[in-house]
This record gives structure tokens, sequence and C-alpha cells, in this order.
């Protein structure tokens, strides 16, 4: 039964990667996704901290983001399978910050036999993480990030036993307001180790990696940007995004007090390494978002679609932010 568990634990890591908790790399929020996970630069929403716990401090406002991801597993996707998280930040005076990030991938709806003629029982594991961040400009156009992160890995019981994990981590991070056209962000993730609760005390890891971003304001209402991935071991990854604004009813001076809605289309190339003298991996994103900024708030809608280049299918990600 242990050897079952440690095959499902291989498989997952087989569809993302080598890592422990190797989803993570699939990002959140329909925004960043729509722009090939290029955000850490431009993020603007409660997901900062997941992106990059520095723009925790450019809040103005309480911002609630919620995400979910349909078919996370693409082709290989189960009917029990999620990824799903919810965000929250709030601002502290008007430099600083906090946030909070509970992120779930569930795999689930898994036939287990003992032996051949057995009748299956349906099994799942699921892997959280909670992320706590805190930032504040040190500068007046520098701001700096400190996440904390919990991980937790678990399996539903199987004959009396049930396999767990966990494991903590922090993240770093910075943004760079360089003028009104352009901004940088950094982001560093030491590499974190995870426990697991079985005899031999298994170990696995989450591999260290550095991000930078990019992003380049045209026109007012056209943004560019690009992150650079750098993680041990592997070669560069690049990341490419752009959003498109337009605002059919109302503008930002005319609907101080008033109502406006605010369209958004995005595109971008998400995880272009160069492998074997070829681009590997990457896929194709887009997007579109709707927002409508009321008297109290504003309430936006995002949708994604994510495309690999190999055999991996197509997933759909929607996502809401309340701004109060």
């Amino acid at each position: 039964m242990k050897r079952f568990l440690i095959i499902i634990v291989f498989l997952c890591k087989l569809c993302y990667g080598g890592d422990a908790f190797a989803f993570l790399d699939f990002g959140i929020g329909s925004r960043a996704l729509s722009m090939g996970c290029a955000s850490v630069a431009s993020v603007n929403d409660a997901t900062a901290v997941f992106w990059n716990p520095a723009k925790v401090a450019v809040a103005t406002h309480k911002i609630i983001s919620g995400f979910f991801l349909v078919n996370p597993l693409g082709n290989w996707s189960l009917p029990g399978d999620q990824n799903i998280s919810f965000s929250f930040v709030q601002p502290i005076r008007k430099s600083s910050g906090l946030g909070i990030t509970v992120y779930q991938f569930r795999v689930g709806d898994i036939e287990y036999r003992k032996s051949e003629n057995d009748i299956p029982t349906i099994i799942n594991t699921t892997q959280n993480v909670l992320y706590l961040a805190y930032a504040r400009f040190i500068l007046n156009d520098l701001a700096m990030g400190l996440k904390l992160k919990y991980y937790n890995q678990s399996f539903s019981e199987i004959e009396n036993y049930r396999a767990n994990s966990h494991g903590f981590s922090f993240d770093f991070g910075l943004y760079f307001c360089h003028s009104q056209y352009l901004n940088l962000g950094l982001i560093y993730q030491p590499s974190a180790q995870i426990s697991w609760n079985d005899v031999l005390k298994t170990k696995d890891f989450v591999t260290a990696k550095a991000n930078l971003g990019i992003c380049y304001s045209l026109f007012g209402n056209f943004i560019l940007e690009a992150d650079v991935c750098s993680e041990e071991d592997r070669p560069f990854k690049i990341c490419l995004g752009g959003e498109y604004s337009y605002r059919p009813f109302g503008t930002p001076n005319e609907s101080k007090g008033k109502s406006s809605i605010g369209l958004k289309l995005r595109a971008g190339i998400k995880d272009l390494s160069f492998e074997c003298n070829r681009f590997a991996n990457y896929g194709i994103t887009s997007g579109a978002g709707i927002n409508s900024t009321l008297p109290l708030g504003e309430i936006s809608l995002d949708y994604a679609v994510i495309a690999r280049v190999n055999d991996w299918g197509i997933s759909h990600a929607l996502s809401f932010n309340i701004m109060f």
C-alpha cells in the first residue's frame, strides 16, 4: 500500500516536474495566467501575496481574490481534481500592507485495489499551501516584502494508514517603481524541505528559484511584461505577457463617485525555455476580463485559457476580485 502511495506521488511530480508541490508552477489568478504568468512586476490584486509579496504594499484598499482552475492536469485530469485559491490584502497606513493566501491542489477519484478482484476504494491526495505576507515601502519608489509559507500534503486513509507531510519556508520580494511607464519586480524563493510522517522519515524538496519581472506601460492602456525565472540545475524560463485596457463607459476622472465599466484583453507565452537546440514545454495563454467601478469599490471577473504545445491539453481558469 505504501508503494502505491509512492507511485501516486511520483505521477504527480511527473506531470508537473521533479519537485514537491510542483503544481505551484501553475500560478494563481486568471489575469496572471492569461498573461503567460508574467506578473511579478504588474500584479495588481490580492494574488500579489503569491506572485510578489512586495506588491502588497501598493494596495490602497482591501482586496479579496478568488481563483478556480478547471482541468488542472489537462488531459490527465480526473473528475475530482481541483485547483483553487483565496487571497486577502489589507493595507496598513499608506506605505505597508498585510496579505494572506490559501492555495489548494487536489487529485481525486483515484481507484485503489489491493488485488485485481477487489472492489475499488476511491482515494484522493490534497496539497495545501498557506501564505502570510507583509510589505512596506522603504523608499518612495522601492517596496520590500516577506512571505512565510506552510506546506501540507495528505492522502485519504487506506488500510488504517494515512500519509501526510509538512514544511515551512519563506520568500523575499522587491518592487521598484522607476516611473509611471517602467516597473520592476524581483522575488527569491529558497529551497524548502518537506518531511513525511512515514517510518523512514522521507524528505521531499521544493527547488530554490528567483524571478525577475520587467513591466512597461504604453499609451496609458497597454502594458507588456517579461519575467525571467532561474531554478537550480535547470535552464532559464521566460514568461511574456501583455494586457490591453479599454473603458467604454466613463473614465477614471469622470467616474469618481459614479459607476464605470472597463474591458481587458490579454495574451502571453508561459515557461519558454531552450533545450536541446529547440524551444520546449511552453504554453500559449490568453484571456479577458471585465471590471466595474462602483461608488463603494470595484468588482472584476477574469477568464484565462492555457494550452500546452505537447499533449497536455487545455485548462481554463476563472477569477474574481473585490476591492472595497
